[in-house]
């Protein structure tokens, strides 16, 4: 009778301990219930070195190539345009007191040279705007230039701009006529601005 009862208490006790550890791994399976006012996890730290949330990221330059140079747009400014003063002399009626058959020819000649002295008046006064002058010529009767003048200064000279004009007519030599002569050479001067 004490053994079929002793038995009957370990059968029992066997079964509650079985009961006890099946209870114990449901306890540790099932997950922990949330605590109102318990705060989510905190997301994890940023790697350091990487770029912030929200940054935009360039495109990195390869190793061992220069970086491409930012470009620049500038916008020339439109040229100005510009121009280029010109001396000019125009001869008129040529006139002399005896027959000088060669007196146009080589009066002719002389114009580049009258207007490169002109051209030097306009480097010095950039107001000069010409005007008329009349030249006097003497020649001799072998042909030879014995005095030359400016008469009549319309186009107000200075005085290196006439002494330069006479000298360029002194130097000329005209046939010989056998006789002297006077040649009156009017004159007009001007100045053309043309685009260069």
């Amino acid at each position: 009778m004490r053994i079929g009862s002793l038995a009957g208490v370990l059968s029992a006790l066997a079964l509650a301990l079985t009961a006890c550890a099946g209870a114990n791994d449901k306890s540790a399976a099932a997950p922990a219930p949330s605590t109102p006012g318990t705060s989510a996890p905190a997301s994890p730290a940023p790697v350091e070195g990487a770029p912030a949330t929200g940054d935009t990221v360039a495109n990195p330059t390869p190793e061992g190539q220069p970086a491409p140079a930012a470009t620049e747009t500038t916008t020339a400014a439109p040229a100005e345009a510009s121009t280029r003063t010109r001396a000019a002399i125009v001869f008129g009626s040529i006139a002399v007191t005896s027959a000088v058959p060669d007196a146009t020819r080589v009066l002719t000649a002389t114009q580049p040279r009258l207007r490169m002295c002109f051209h030097k008046v306009l480097e010095s006064d950039t107001t000069a705007r010409g005007g008329s002058v009349t030249f006097m010529v003497k020649t001799s009767a072998d042909g030879n230039v014995t005095d030359a003048q400016v008469v009549q200064n319309g186009a107000k000279l200075p005085k290196d701009a006439v002494k330069c004009m006479t000298t360029v007519l002194a130097a000329q030599h005209f046939g010989a006529t056998g006789q002297s002569s006077i040649i009156t050479i009017p004159a007009r001067l001007s100045v053309r601005d043309t685009p260069q």
